[in-house]
């Protein structure tokens, strides 16, 4: 099949399955957005409000006692269009998805290769995606990934400058020294017995770089050794959390400063899972030997809000 081919028949799949690409996020980068919890259709901004009340019940006494304790407070997920164009080899890539599909099945539609294609092409995208959702920052002019929103690590320091995460707000604590093997286990379970009760009464997440998990593994077995409950827990929830508090480590945190201990419902990601502006499109490019796959996507995160009800955030100390 020649270049021109290849492009036109792309380009109809591309169409074809555009609004199962464009929600690629919320499956693309999955090492991540199982803790968090998908706004599809979200352009450019959309508002979350989030109301918080000190009502109770008092003793009766015949008069009217009414206050005002509620007050809402309003948190922006905001997505930003990302533009992409990137060059592939459609007989390379053919070739190997080809060998792959075969080796599952004796038959393999040609509709098949063309949905595999276009899916392939796009993991490079979902990558970025995934490695930049803690740390981009956002800059108009910027030409990658970093630089297409603002992540959850960029957030933070954002509030934390603006007093919003503190330890007045007693959703912040400054770690005193850095994690290592010798002291994981003591620093994690310093943080999360920090957070509020009713965060602890929750089922959590701690979300840390990788090397912060495996700090804790090895303190952990030098600690506690070989307990009956080791088995059952394997080494991924805070030990005294009673199962509550899962031990995340993610890609994304690899050169994070801050670990999190949050909820699936406090951490929000946009995208615009197809919506007019998006688009998607194969064509031949200047290279006489490739394709270019064209992209114009929606993508942001938030989170709902910065209580310590919610989210409590542990700042460390660098190791260097």
């Amino acid at each position: 099949m020649d270049l021109s081919t290849y492009a036109s028949e792309l380009n109809k799949s591309a169409h074809k399955y555009k609004k199962q690409l464009m929600k690629l996020p919320s499956v693309g980068i999955e090492e991540a957005v199982k803790y968090m919890t998908p706004f599809p259709g979200v352009t450019y901004k959309q508002t979350v409000g989030e109301i918080f009340a000190d009502a109770e019940l008092r003793p009766y006494d015949g008069n009217n006692n009414a206050a005002e304790t509620s007050e809402i407070k309003d948190r922006t997920l905001e997505t930003f269009l990302g533009s992409c164009v990137e060059l592939f080899d459609p007989n390379q890539l053919r070739q190997t998805l080809y060998a792959t599909l075969q080796a599952h099945s004796d038959t393999i539609k040609d509709a098949e290769i063309k949905r595999a294609m276009l899916f392939a092409v796009m993991d490079s995208v979902l990558a970025k995606l995934n490695g930049n959702l803690w740390s981009a920052t956002r800059n108009d002019s910027g030409t990658t990934t970093s630089e297409l929103f603002n992540g959850f690590d960029t957030i933070t320091g954002t509030e934390k400058g603006a007093g919003n995460i503190a330890a007045q707000k007693d959703n912040y604590l400054s770690l005193d020294a850095a994690i290592d093997s010798n002291n994981a286990y003591d620093q994690l379970k310093e943080i999360y017995r920090k957070a509020s009760d009713e965060l602890k009464a929750q089922r959590s997440f701690m979300f840390v770089p990788f090397g912060v998990s495996e700090a804790y593994d090895d303190d952990y077995l030098t600690t506690v050794g070989s307990v009956p409950y080791n088995n059952k827990f394997e080494k991924r929830f805070v030990e005294g959390s009673n199962g509550r508090c899962e031990i995340v480590p993610l890609v994304g945190k690899a050169s994070s400063n801050y670990i999190h201990v949050t909820t699936k419902q406090n951490l929000m990601y946009g995208y615009g899972a197809g919506v007019q502006n998006e688009n998607i499109e194969i064509r031949r490019g200047d290279n006489a030997f490739k394709l270019q796959l064209i992209l114009a996507m929606f993508f942001g995160v938030q989170f709902a809000t910065l209580n310590k009800k919610r989210l409590f955030v542990a700042e460390m100390v660098s190791s260097t």
